[in-house]
């Protein structure tokens, strides 16, 4: 009878707190824009890769608020139909190795040192190249380049 009570109250405990039944996946959503989702395992590599960028360790809502706006970036660009080529990837990929005087390989060791996903910093990037392009889509007409 004892074990069965000790049965049923771990259970009835387990299940009254999901955290301990259910834990959260690093894979599972943690927010959900407009149709898109933003991982945990997104907000665990966001932390990681501007750590390693910047030396500054952000807090957990300051790296949400980041993702949650660089997915609304990502979606009105997908409505104004900008998308970023391979091309340009690689261009602003060089861009980015040339001002910080560093190799592909080493960039690429350096994050995986720090636990970030190559990946990752190619969607820091492709965000950033996204969202000039919306600016210049959008007011790029006023916007003049002096010479």
């Amino acid at each position: 009878m004892k074990k069965i009570f000790l049965i049923v109250l771990c259970l009835v405990a387990s299940l009254s707190n999901p955290q301990i039944a259910f834990p959260k996946s690093s894979f599972s959503a943690a927010f959900l824009v407009d149709d898109q989702v933003i991982t945990f395992y997104d907000i665990d590599q966001k932390r990681r890769l501007l750590a390693a960028l910047t030396g500054k360790k952000n807090t957990t809502p300051e790296i949400e608020e980041i993702l949650i706006m660089e997915k609304i970036q990502e979606i009105y660009a997908g409505r104004l139909n900008i998308k970023t080529s391979d091309a340009e990837l690689d261009i602003e990929t060089t861009g980015f190795l040339k001002s910080n005087n560093i190799s592909k390989s080493k960039l690429k060791s350096i994050l995986a040192a720090k636990g970030v996903d190559y990946e990752t910093f190619i969607q820091f990037l492709k965000i950033n190249v996204l969202w000039r392009k919306v600016l210049d889509f959008r007011y790029g007409y006023k916007i003049g380049k002096l010479n």
